[in-house]
C-alpha cells in the first residue's frame, strides 16, 4: 500500500512538474509570437521603403535620359507611361480615401 502512495506522490510532482513547464513554455510561445508580429511589421516597413527607393532610383534614370536626350522617343513614350502609372495610383487613393 506505501508502494502505491509512493507511486501517487511520483506521479504528483511530475503531474506539478509538467504543469509548470506547460505554463513556461506558453509564456514563451506568446514572447515570441510578439516578436515574430513585430519583425514581420519591421519587414514590410523596410519593404515600403525599398519599393520606395526603387521608384525614386527609376525616376532619377529616367530624368538623365531625358536630361541628355529628350528627343529621344523611347525616353518620351517612358516618360508618359510613368506619369501614366502616378495617375492611376492618384485616382486609385482618391477612391480608396472616398470610400
Amino acid at each position: 500500500m506505501e508502494n502505491l502512495f509512493n507511486k501517487l506522490d511520483d506521479l504528483g510532482e511530475k503531474a506539478e512538474y509538467l504543469d509548470q513547464k506547460l505554463k513556461s513554455l506558453v509564456e514563451e510561445n506568446a514572447v515570441l509570437k510578439q516578436k515574430v508580429r513585430s519583425l514581420e511589421q519591421k519587414l514590410e516597413s523596410k519593404d515600403e521603403e525599398l519599393a520606395k527607393a526603387s521608384e525614386q532610383v527609376n525616376t532619377i534614370q529616367l530624368a538623365r535620359k531625358l536630361s541628355g536626350d529628350f528627343d529621344s522617343t523611347e525616353a518620351v513614350e517612358e516618360l508618359k507611361k510613368k506619369i501614366n502609372q502616378y495617375i492611376r495610383e492618384i485616382d486609385h487613393t482618391l477612391r480608396l480615401i472616398g470610400d
